[in-house]
């Protein structure tokens, strides 16, 4: 039966039946219920007597929060499949998708794309094939990049490129260009997507003070769904490199949290004491933990928040993390096991078993557009063998005032109580009643921020940072600078968020 309308043709999925005229229907749960728009359709049966729906001239398809546009459609209602060899637009809430061919199964959302263009959080990837959906995919032959110009700054090209749960880019045999000229190639790559200052993990000079200029990087590696195996490190030219090794598996289904599990060192990915970190970041890091088994083993490593500059650390441990969610606040609890050595200087801590409870939370009290007031806390005890135990708990309260969108100043303070001791300087917590200012904005082109840590026990300045870069187009070169540690970072935003 073939049918030209003079408008749309509506099909609302009910019964497997055929009405006749123009409008045909059958139907699914309310819920699932399936819509077609198209100015000339056909419908036949195959063999096995399954529906099969031919629709042209501007096709439709709307299931759930998913919308096909298409020239031409052909439908397996049995299958729940549609295909087309005609160029087609898929919008669904994770970005669009833009190609020549595709087989698309529409209740599960999955499919094959062919000759594609998609565009997921503001991360622009062409490619030969998708598989996949918006939220997971894996394709080939891929060039991608946030420069939405014409002829984009910068582009990444790589042979394959894997994205997982929404959040992480996986790119294989991965190549940088900038202004069209080839400037790294590394075997594996991860762009981090819903990050919003920097979205890269490449290598990046460093000096610290008394080391010299040395070079950072980090390799992750993913091993199945839900395990990734990460090697960092940093290589000075007067100092010992410093090298860290995980292996970590998410419990659930989700992204493992493979980063620091020092609890005093997680201090950085708090938007009050790293001037690299922005509030959104942070809560988004929350609130998207999985809970997670993880093992590490660290060498030489320089404590951020070490008393003294010639510290060095050595740690094995196994740790679990488990998050859990409030109203209007997020955190997690974990617990390690393990063994630490540590070196000051020409000073030698043997190597020493620890076990440690930790606690970290994020609650938001009061939000308005331009004000936000929240409390964050942190709490740890470590029991050392039979040498005694170190505890403490801080708590930090927090107000951020944004007079414009692009302005942002923030007034935190915290205050530490502190029980036992400790025979690592590592472990013993600094600045126990602190006053943190931080203050950023963007003026056209110019991006900058300064950030200060007060103690107001001891009337001296723990800490100063400063960050400044400069747009140019998608690219945006920046210098950041801290006081304690001694620190000094140059390196690229490629990024469509600055």
């Amino acid at each position: 039966m073939e049918a030209q309308s003079r408008g749309y043709l509506r099909v609302v999925l009910c019964l497997l039946m055929l009405c006749s005229g123009d409008i045909f229907a059958y139907s699914q749960p309310v819920d699932a219920e399936l819509t077609l728009r198209a100015g000339r359709y056909l419908v036949s049966r195959n063999p096995e007597g399954a529906l099969q729906i031919h629709l042209s001239d501007g096709v439709e398809l709307i299931y759930q929060e998913r919308r096909l546009l298409a020239e031409s459609l052909q439908l397996d209602t049995e299958r729940k499949e549609a295909l087309t060899e005609s160029p087609f637009m898929l919008i669904a809430p994770e970005g669009t998708l833009r190609g020549e061919r595709l087989r698309y199964e529409y209740e599960r959302g999955f499919g094959r794309f062919e000759n594609f263009r998609a565009e997921v959080l503001k991360v622009i990837i062409r490619g030969a094939v998708l598989e996949g959906d918006l939220s997971q995919f894996t394709a080939y032959q891929i060039s991608a990049t946030t420069c939405e110009n014409t002829v984009p700054d910068y582009v990444i090209e790589a042979d394959s490129v894997r994205l997982t749960e929404g959040v992480r880019l996986r790119l294989r045999n991965a190549r940088l260009k900038i202004r069209g000229r080839t400037v790294l190639s590394l075997p594996f790559l991860t762009v981090r997507v819903r990050e919003t200052a920097q979205i890269l993990e490449l290598p990046s000079p460093v000096y610290r003070q008394p080391d010299g200029w040395g070079m950072r990087s980090q390799l992750e590696l993913p091993i199945g769904s839900r395990t990734v195996a990460t090697a960092s490190g940093t290589v000075y030219f007067r100092a010992l490199p410093e090298t860290r090794l995980t292996l970590a598996t998410a419990l659930t289904p989700g992204i493992p949290y493979a980063s620091e599990p020092e609890l005093r060192a997680r201090f950085e990915a708090s938007a009050l004491y790293n001037l690299r970190i922005i509030h959104e970041q942070e809560q988004a890091r929350l609130a998207a933990r999985t809970p997670t088994l993880r093992l590490e083993q660290s060498t030489h490593i320089r404590p951020l928040f070490a008393p003294e500059r010639d510290t060095r650390l050595s740690r094995s441990e196994l740790a679990l993390e488990v998050p859990f969610q409030t109203k209007g606040g997020a955190g997690a609890l974990a617990f390690r096991i393990g063994s630490q050595a540590e070196r000051v200087g020409s000073r030698h801590t043997p190597r020493t078993h620890r076990a440690t409870a930790e606690l970290e939370w994020r609650q938001s009290l009061f939000t308005t557009p331009k004000w936000e007031l929240w409390l964050l806390a942190w709490a740890s005890h470590t029991q050392y063998g039979s040498r005694g135990h170190y505890a403490w708990l801080r708590p930090n309260v927090a107000l951020r005032w944004r007079p414009a969108p692009t302005l942002s100043f923030t007034l935190g303070y915290g205050s530490a109580r502190v029980e036992g001791s400790t025979p690592f300087l590592t472990d013993q917590l600094e600045g126990r009643n602190e006053l943190i200012m931080r203050a950023e904005g963007v003026w056209g082109n110019l991006r900058g921020g300064v950030l200060t840590r007060w103690d107001t026990q001891g009337h001296t300045l723990n800490d100063l940072q400063l960050q400044v870069g400069w747009r140019i187009h998608c690219i945006e070169p920046t210098l950041f600078w801290r006081r304690s540690p001694s620190t000094l970072l140059l390196g690229i935003n490629l990024t469509a968020f600055l």
